[in-house]
């Protein structure tokens, strides 16, 4: 089989999935919407699974979108991990904005308005 040569079409199929995944999957999080990534790694086992029983030089020719599947991977935890850094700021100020209203909208107890030596705060 030479580097040209056609891949196994089960081989062809599973990569040809995973790349429209990993697209659809930025393509998400791009319109900041969630990325469906259940049961990404089954398909990357039978990927893998498939490419372990071909021969040398299929293998071979398999090499480069191989390599592009794993950069498309880094790149989509990159995008993931932006996102939640992004929520982990949100919610930090969320959390301080909430103290603030909290501590300037708490209502005094009672008769600790009142002034020392007037009862209830009222005059003689």
């Amino acid at each position: 089989m030479s580097a040209n040569a056609p891949l196994d079409p089960a081989v062809e199929t599973l990569v040809a999935r995973l790349e429209a995944r990993l697209a659809a999957a930025h393509a998400a999080l791009a319109a900041g919407v969630p990325a469906d990534l259940e049961g990404l790694d089954r398909e990357m086992a039978a990927l893998r699974d498939r490419a372990a029983g071909l021969p040398a030089d299929a293998a071979a020719g398999l090499r480069p979108r191989l390599i592009s599947l794993l950069e498309e991977i880094d790149r989509l935890t990159d995008e993931f991990r932006r996102g939640l850094d992004t929520v982990a700021q949100q919610i930090g100020e969320s959390g301080r904005r909430r103290q603030a209203v909290s501590a300037y909208s708490q209502t005094p107890a009672p008769g600790a308005a009142a002034k020392p030596g007037k009862p209830g705060g009222k005059g003689r």
